[in-house]
This record gives C-alpha cells, structure tokens and sequence, in this order.
C-alpha cells in the first residue's frame, strides 16, 4: 500500500477491503462475459461443446449463481459517499 495520507488505521483498512471488493466485482464481470462466450461458441460448434464438458467438471455451474455485481457495487458506492461526506468511520 502507499504511504498513509492521515487516515485512521481503521479507516486504511476499510479502504483496502473496498478496494479489494471492487477488485474482485472487476474479475468476476470479466469472468462472467468471458464464460459467456465460450457456451456461445461451444453451443454453436458441438464438438468443442463436448470437449469442454469433458475437461470441466459441471463446465456450466456458473450459470446458476445470481449476478450480484450491480448490488455489490452499489454498497460500496454508498459506503463511500458516507465516508466522503464525513460519515461514521469504521
């Protein structure tokens, strides 16, 4: 991390656990499309459909959890809004 700009420990934390938060919506959007593209092709050309379920233990599992990014990002879009706005600190 860089160095401390004046901020409580406590408040240095929650912003690295933001970050941390916001970094892993980032991948899972990114994981999300890519998944998405490759049942497209693996629908459109059977054999590679078939190879992937082969290599890829319930290849499509993905499909059956929520996509939750949107609220994820909105709570931490409020939480920092609040810690602009001088808000309760952690």
């Amino acid at each position: 991390m860089t160095e401390s700009i004046g901020l409580s420990h406590a408040m240095q934390s929650e912003l690295a656990t933001m970050r941390d938060v916001i970094g892993l919506v980032a991948f899972a959007v990114e994981a999300r499309r890519v998944l998405q593209a490759v049942d497209l092709v693996a629908d459109g050309i059977p054999h590679i459909g078939e190879a992937l379920s082969k290599t890829i233990d319930m290849r499509r599992q993905w499909t059956e959890f929520p996509d939750t990014a949107a609220a994820v990002l909105v709570s931490m879009h409020w939480r920092l809004e609040e810690l602009l706005l001088g808000g309760t600190e952690p």
